[in-house]
């Protein structure tokens, strides 16, 4: 019984001695080598900047290089740190401080790379800034939980709390684990998203222009319907669930396809069609089912047309394929 007490005791403490072993490592030499590591990052990070602004004033720089100029700084800072607390250990130093310096830096990189990545995924507005505050407080408080060694242990804990659904068992770290996959996964989606209806529909450079505007969707769709694609199965990989087990699900949704949703496959399909073959594109005048007017939108589902009186119709985009169609400006 004593020695249970005294184990607990010794391992509620731990986080006291590590903290007190990096107070210890603090020293004039610590110190220096810290500011001169700063020092540094600050002004390889000021040249790189500089070399890239003046290459940015001659439109030589892709739109990319924007986020690693963000990266930057953190990023040489903890590779600075790394690269000392490497020297230090292959000299046989300790390397306490510059390691909790280095996830310092670590942490800061990853915070940034986040928030870039939230403010590209998501519009401004509360539901943002709360995920910007929260993200922050998540990675650094898993920097330091880790660093003083409890971040194990809490994952343990998670870990032993099961629930059984039918013959398998997901415990709640599971459960967290898939939440927070699939949560960074869809900012990733809808960040890649958004880049790629910048570079190829709303911005295109002038490799991109020379291409039929519905070429350049049809590549839009098809590059996000594969996103989400890829995203769905790491987060089932992620969260430990056999991917064997969706085949069962695949001809379940085959029969729910052919049953209850088949206009809605029908449109999507058709869509894919009138954009592969062209035969409809946007500002041409179109007379279906006795309604004629410009396209103006074409989407997965349905092509709107406005009249000259300014009214606009939702056409599906079935229609196109099963119906005859006036096109004015084929």
């Amino acid at each position: 019984m004593m020695q249970t007490i005294e184990q607990n005791l010794t391992s509620e403490q731990a986080p006291v001695h590590g903290v007190q072993a990096l107070i210890a490592e603090i020293s004039p030499t610590s110190m220096a080598i810290t500011l001169l590591i700063v020092a540094l990052g600050f002004f390889v990070t000021w040249v790189v900047r500089r070399v890239y602004q003046q290459r940015d004033l001659q439109h030589k720089v892709p739109n990319w290089v924007n986020v690693l100029m963000r990266m930057t700084l953190p990023f040489l800072l903890w590779l600075f740190a790394h690269i000392t607390m490497v020297i230090y250990a292959h000299k046989g130093l300790s390397i306490i401080w510059f390691e909790f310096v280095a996830r310092l830096f670590a942490a800061w990189f990853f915070v940034r790379l986040f928030l870039y990545v939230v403010r590209r995924a998501l519009p401004e507005g509360a539901r943002r800034a709360t995920l910007e505050r929260l993200s922050i407080v998540v990675i650094w408080a898993l920097m330091l939980l880790d660093y003083v060694g409890k971040l194990d242990g809490i994952f343990a804990r998670l870990d032993s709390f099961k629930i059984k659904l039918g013959n398998a068992q997901l415990s709640l770290l599971d459960g967290l684990t898939l939440v927070a996959v699939v949560l960074v996964l869809w900012l990733v989606v809808q960040w890649l998203s958004h880049e790629l209806e910048e570079l190829l529909l709303k911005k295109p450079n002038e490799k991109f222009a020379g291409f039929d505007l519905s070429t350049r969707m049809v590549l839009v769709r098809f590059l996000k319907g594969l996103l989400i694609l890829v995203a769905v199965l790491l987060s089932l990989s992620a969260s430990g669930i056999d991917l064997t087990v969706l085949s069962v699900f695949g001809g379940a949704l085959g029969v729910g396809i052919g049953l209850g949703l088949q206009k809605i496959a029908s449109n999507y399909i058709s869509g894919f069609l009138i954009l592969g073959d062209r035969s409809i594109r946007p500002g041409d005048r179109l007379t279906v089912n006795n309604f004629t007017g410009y396209v103006t939108k074409i989407t997965s589902r349905f092509v709107v047309l406005r009249s000259a009186s300014g009214m606009e119709a939702l056409i599906p985009n079935e229609t196109f394929i099963t119906n005859t169609v006036i096109n004015e400006y084929y």
